[in-house]
């Protein structure tokens, strides 16, 4: 199974990305991105 999975980037990159990016068009609503095992 784990095969399936996408190849997770360096912690580097994971780090360089922005705590929020803006939306385009008419706003709807929030979402997150959850980076890791939630099961914690």
């Amino acid at each position: 199974m784990e095969r399936l999975l996408p190849e997770i980037p360096d912690l580097a990159l994971r780090n360089a990305l922005p705590a929020e990016t803006p939306s385009e068009g008419v706003r709807r609503g929030r979402v997150g991105l959850m980076v890791g095992c939630v099961n914690r």
